[in-house]
């Protein structure tokens, strides 16, 4: 789910937590300074593209951590 646009990644996540109950857990998947999701719900496995980044100022990272933010509000366990 998701672009390669940090926006479009956080959308698809709030669209996850919207639609699923029951999120088992979060897991950060990380290359060179890209980042994206495996979310896994009791009933399906979501991948949510490398649309956020780190290292740098900008939209990425501060997507990476607003994602991190929304999931922790969610009492989902994100790991990387």
């Amino acid at each position: 789910m998701g672009t390669l646009y940090t926006q479009d990644c956080l959308e698809a996540i709030g669209f996850i937590l919207q639609t699923q109950k029951e999120i088992e857990k979060a897991l950060l998947l990380s290359c060179d300074q890209k980042h994206a999701f495996l979310i896994k719900s009791n009933r399906n496995i979501y991948i949510i593209r490398s649309g956020f980044t780190s290292g740098y100022q900008g939209e990425g990272p501060k997507g990476l951590a607003s994602s991190l933010q929304l999931l922790l509000k969610h009492n989902i366990r994100s790991l990387s």
